[in-house]
């Protein structure tokens, strides 16, 4: 659905700047279902442990993902 938001309304030349924003979001989208995943799923070595909680990598993979959208 956001995407659908973020996408450009006409095609053509004028889509550049979207096409970046687009991009920016579904990168950050995945890494953070990355890091969510990792979090949830069974494993030989444990992780760090400030990357088992919400914390810092979140904030900064969200802020990441939402900036691209101001």
């Amino acid at each position: 659905m956001v995407l659908l938001l973020l996408a450009p309304k006409t095609g053509g030349q004028g889509g550049g700047g979207k096409a970046l924003t687009l991009t920016g979001f579904m990168v950050g989208w995945i890494f953070y279902g990355g890091l969510t995943l990792m979090r949830v799923v069974p494993r030989y070595r444990e992780p760090p442990a400030w990357l088992m909680h919400f914390g810092i990598a979140d904030i900064v993979l969200l802020g990441a993902t939402l900036a691209r959208r101001l």
